[in-house]
This record gives C-alpha cells, sequence and structure tokens, in this order.
C-alpha cells in the first residue's frame, strides 16, 4: 500500500495529550487526503466521544491488547510513523513519554514529539526523530516525513541505533550500572 501509517500510541487517561496535536492531524488529512492513515492504538471512538476529540476526522483505531501482546501487536500495525502527543506535566515527563519512544525506536519508526524533557534529551531534531514547539511545527516536521521515504529510514534507523547504544543492557552499559551501584 501507498499510503503512509501514522501511529499514535495512547491509554485513556491522554486525551488531553491527544488534543495538542488535533489541528495538525486535520490539516494533514486535509493535505494529503486517502495518502494517509492515523491509527490510535489503545484508543476507541467511544473514548474520542467522551474527550470530544477528532470529531468528524478520518481516524482509524485499534482497541488496547494484553501487555504480552502489545509488542507483537504494534510491530504488527506497521507504522511509517509515531507521533507522540503529550502535555508537558510531571506524569509524562516522568516515564510515559519515555516509554512511547522506545517503543516506536525499537521497530524503526521515526518520531515526532513535543518539546519536553525527556524527549529533548534523547532525539536529536532532524536525526533520530523531530521535535515540534508549535503546531506549524508538527504538521511541517510530520510531513516532511510523510512526503520523504528516506528520511524517515533514516531517522527510523539511527532512532533505534541510538536506544540500543543507550538504553540496551549492552557491556558498555552494563559496566556503568557497575560503576554507579557496585
Amino acid at each position: 500500500t501507498d499510503k503512509v501509517r501514522i501511529g499514535i500510541i495512547l491509554d485513556a487517561s491522554q486525551g488531553n495529550d491527544l488534543k495538542t496535536i488535533e489541528k495538525p492531524i486535520a490539516a494533514l488529512l486535509e493535505k494529503h487526503k486517502q495518502g494517509v492513515e492515523f491509527v490510535l492504538f489503545g484508543w476507541s471512538p467511544k473514548i474520542a466521544e467522551q474527550y470530544e476529540v477528532l470529531k468528524a476526522l478520518r481516524i482509524t483505531y485499534e482497541k488496547p491488547v494484553p501487555f504480552y501482546d502489545y509488542h507483537f501487536k504494534l510491530n504488527s500495525l506497521a507504522f511509517d510513523i509515531g507521533l507522540l502527543p503529550f502535555v508537558d506535566n510531571s506524569y509524562n515527563t516522568s516515564g510515559k513519554s519515555f516509554n512511547r519512544l522506545l517503543d516506536f525506536s525499537v521497530n524503526m519508526i521515526p518520531v515526532v514529539a513535543p518539546n519536553m524533557l525527556p524527549l529533548n534529551k534523547i532525539i536529536k531534531d532532524g536525526e533520530n526523530g523531530s521535535i515540534a514547539s508549535s503546531e506549524e511545527e508538527w504538521i511541517n516536521k510530520t510531513d516532511q516525513l510523510i512526503t520523504n521515504v528516506q528520511l524517515r529510514k533514516d531517522m527510523g534507523n539511527n532512532a533505534f541505533k541510538t536506544v540500543w547504544e543507550t538504553f540496551s543492557y549492552t557491556p558498555k552499559a552494563i559496566e556503568r550500572l557497575r560503576n554507579i551501584f557496585i
């Protein structure tokens, strides 16, 4: 399929996070028509209705799955791009956003993320992902990834390399942990 699949992973509590990119989603759907598909993994139309978000937008919903099926399901969704809509609050900066970045990165999916900790410390804008500070940047940076297949591949590969080298249990990482705790 020539359709670019753009994934957003959310749980039922993240309506306000999603609202931060509602206008960019609408603009990108308008610009690319049938050339893009936005997929919300972990949500349903009923949840969107409760938050009064994404009304009349063409969105595909993928219901949540049990933890043991999560990574298999994420991989099977075959996203080309990942969006990380997060409000800058302590809940998101202390773990949720980081975990979602890892989820996309280990699958070599380039992301567009807000300019907030810890994302802006891990993502090198334009290299292993994109940082957006305004609705216009969300649109432009996502649009770049939609229209440039090679950029998507390069950023996805760089994102994987970053998380592998920085956050996996390589001998170097184990040595760092040993120095800290032993």
